[in-house]
């Protein structure tokens, strides 16, 4: 009888370890988990910062772009009274000819050249294709003989248009 309550008792002791040990085994599946799950969420948002910086950095370089070959290369001008465009700065190498750009679209960087719509009583009528602006130069001047600010002037800019 001994030897079988002693036995019952080694038996229950194991029993004990065992559930002890499955028991701290479900706790640590559980806390791998949490770290996984933690790890996972670390990584994630890593990726969603490094999104987002290359992002800025793309707009970054857009804008250097925009000022360092697009800016210098146009001018605000008067078209009419009261009728703003940006024109093209001519030069002797360029091979481009003289041009508009919306205003509405330079200012939010984008390079939109207006097209001439025609002439009618009111004056010359320009289009943007990009934001569907459209312009009339009420004084019914030629194309590019315009007011311009700075060291050019209608008459030296765009002569012979």
């Amino acid at each position: 009888m001994l030897f079988k309550s002693l036995k019952s008792i080694k038996t229950s002791v194991e029993l004990v370890e065992k559930y002890a040990k499955a028991k701290a085994f479900d706790e640590l599946v559980t806390e791998i988990t949490s770290l996984q799950k933690a790890s996972f969420e670390a990584y994630t948002l890593a990726f969603e910062l490094y999104d987002s910086y290359r992002e800025i950095k793309e707009k970054y370089q857009q804008t250097k772009d925009w000022e360092n070959k697009v800016e210098p290369n146009y001018m605000l001008a008067e078209l009419a009274p009261g009728v703003f465009v940006y024109a093209f700065k001519p030069k002797e190498e360029s091979s481009n000819p003289l041009h508009y750009l919306c205003a509405n679209c330079f200012k939010d960087k984008r390079e939109s050249i207006l097209q001439c719509a025609g002439r009618e009583l009111p004056g010359t009528r320009y289009h943007c294709p990009k934001c569907k602006a459209d312009i009339v130069d009420h004084a019914n001047k030629e194309p590019f003989t315009v007011s311009v600010a700075g060291p050019y002037t209608s008459d030296s800019m765009f002569k012979g248009y």
